[in-house]
């Protein structure tokens, strides 16, 4: 898979895993996200990979949160229930 927002490079054990959308302080979405997870599959798969990391470009960029992630909202079952007293 050929990545838009991030890039993966493995040197020996590690996998290194770079946030790479500078123009928005490498915000979530769901194209990085997907990504993430797809790097993190590969990392996995490799035999010789024995940890993976995940950093910025640079320490400006890190990730500023969620850039617009249409976000579902929990099913009920899912919602932490609520005592009172």
């Amino acid at each position: 898979m050929a990545y838009n927002t991030i890039t993966y490079e493995s040197d020996e054990r590690v996998a290194i895993i770079t946030l790479n959308r500078p123009e928005r302080l490498n915000a979530l979405s769901l194209e990085l996200c997907g990504e993430v997870a797809d790097a993190v599959g590969k990392a996995d798969k490799d035999e010789g990979v024995r940890t993976a990391s995940g950093t910025p470009r640079s320490c400006r960029e890190q990730s500023a949160g969620a850039g617009r992630l249409p976000m579902p909202a929990p099913h009920q079952s899912e919602r932490p229930a609520v005592r009172r007293a």
